[in-house]
């Protein structure tokens, strides 16, 4: 059945619900033809709506990647956030137990798999890495158990926070793209990322 255009006589009256059948269509795009082969006009046809009305809700197609990525991030967070719950580890372990969490289960989670695949990661990757929103989920999860680690000198005191999540979503990043045996991942963890994350007093603990 035919369905019936809705961008060029008529507006959707919830904006909410405008940029949510755009985000939708542009998700089933993804998952077809992948993010970097997807052109607005492909976006607008699944859709059914003209090129014109897309601009209505999102300035470029690169606001609409980055939406998609923020969402699916945000699902993403909401399950290592209930995996995390329950652990008690010093802050180095924490960051270590993150990375083999996302890099071994991230892959696996469909809307993760679609984004981060070799062909869509030239649109995406970055985006993971530098979106503000992302950023702020990464603050959510740690902030806290930073804070506890710096009160405890668990932490070398002139490792900001920012730091610490920039560099764990870049080392995230290369081993979703190219992925080693799970030993040697915890491995590369132990030697150059927790020893750099460790102060002094703690190595010694």
């Amino acid at each position: 059945m035919k369905r019936n255009r809705w961008g060029q006589q008529t507006r959707q009256d919830n904006v909410e619900c405008g940029r949510d059948i755009i985000l939708d269509a542009a998700r089933a795009c993804y998952a077809e033809k992948g993010v970097t082969a997807t052109k607005l006009d492909d976006i607008a046809r699944k859709a059914h709506i003209s090129r014109r009305t897309v601009y209505r809700y999102f300035p470029n197609k690169h606001a609409i990647v980055q939406e998609v990525v923020d969402e699916q991030a945000l699902v993403f967070f909401t399950r290592m956030q209930s995996y995390l719950k329950d652990k008690d580890e010093c802050f180095p372990a924490l960051i270590k137990s993150i990375i083999l969490y996302v890099v071994t289960y991230g892959p696996r989670v469909p809307g993760h798999t679609m984004l981060m695949s070799s062909i869509n990661t030239g649109e995406t990757g970055m985006k993971f890495i530098t979106s503000p929103k992302i950023f702020g989920y990464w603050e959510i999860v740690l902030r806290g158990p930073f804070e506890n680690a710096r009160l405890n000198g668990e932490i070398n005191h002139d490792i900001s926070l920012q730091e610490i999540i920039a560099w764990t979503a870049r080392v995230i990043f290369s081993f979703i793209q190219f992925p080693v045996e799970k030993k040697r991942l915890a491995r590369v963890i132990d030697r150059f990322v927790v020893t750099a994350i460790e102060s002094g007093t703690s190595k010694n603990l």
